[in-house]
C-alpha cells in the first residue's frame, strides 16, 4: 500500500477520456456515473489489497446504434426512427478511450 494511503490518502480511478457516459463498479459496489471531465471516481473505500473486480459500462452513442442498424435487414433492426442513417457513414468516437490510471491524493 502506498505510504500516503496509510496516512489518510485517497485513491481515485481516472478513466481518461470517456465518450460519453460510464458507470463504474468495483468489487460489486456501484461508484457512480461519470459524464464530464475529469472522468474519475473515488475508490478508496471499495478497493481491496488484491483480487479486485472492476466493471465499467460505457454507453454507446445513439447515432452509432442507428448506423449499425441501418446496415441490417429491417427485421433484424433494434431501433426505429423517422431519421434515416447512412450505414456507410463513419461512426462517432464512442467508448472508453483511456488512458486509465490510479491516482493517489492526500
Amino acid at each position: 500500500m502506498p505510504e500516503n494511503l496509510r496516512k489518510g490518502g485517497r485513491l481515485r480511478l481516472n478513466l481518461g477520456v470517456v465518450k460519453n457516459v460510464a458507470e463504474v463498479r468495483l468489487n460489486g459496489r456501484n461508484l457512480g456515473v461519470v459524464w464530464t471531465e475529469p472522468f474519475s471516481v473515488e475508490i478508496t473505500n471499495a478497493v481491496k489489497p488484491a483480487g479486485n473486480e472492476l466493471e465499467i459500462d460505457v454507453i454507446n452513442l445513439w447515432p452509432n446504434r442507428m448506423m449499425g442498424d441501418a446496415a441490417l435487414p429491417a427485421e433484424q433492426r433494434l431501433t426505429r426512427s423517422n431519421i434515416k442513417m447512412d450505414a456507410k457513414a463513419p461512426l462517432l468516437e464512442s467508448g472508453l478511450i483511456g488512458a486509465v490510471a490510479l491516482q493517489v491524493a492526500r
